[in-house]
């Protein structure tokens, strides 16, 4: 009979409220992701939120009630993300999950 492998498992979960139309670091872990989840939650379409993997350039973004409400990148190698809202309002929640599976 086989013995398990043992697997070690690094994942990052937070949520947080975004009011800002600057870029702020809001999820940063100390591992670099295989996989990441960003998800939005809103039901109002004009809470449009941007992300960005360096603080600066639009690298995409999320708005409820579409498709893009929840992004998910397989095989990204990040540890941060910033996040923005696209106009001004009040603060929105996002969500954010990474990971990444070592042997």
């Amino acid at each position: 009979m086989s013995q398990l492998k043992r697997r070690r498992d690094s994942n990052y979960f937070n949520k947080f409220y975004v009011s800002s139309t600057e870029f702020v670091l809001y999820a940063d872990w100390n591992f670099n992701s295989t996989g990441i989840a960003l998800m939005i939650e809103s039901e109002d379409k004009t809470d449009v939120i941007q992300y960005s993997f360096d603080g600066q350039t639009v690298h995409g973004d999320m708005t409820p009630r579409m498709p893009s409400e929840a992004i998910i990148f397989d095989s990204r190698t990040q540890s941060k993300v910033w996040f923005r809202r696209a106009t001004t309002g009040v603060p929105v929640l996002v969500r954010v999950e990474a990971w990444v599976n070592e042997a």
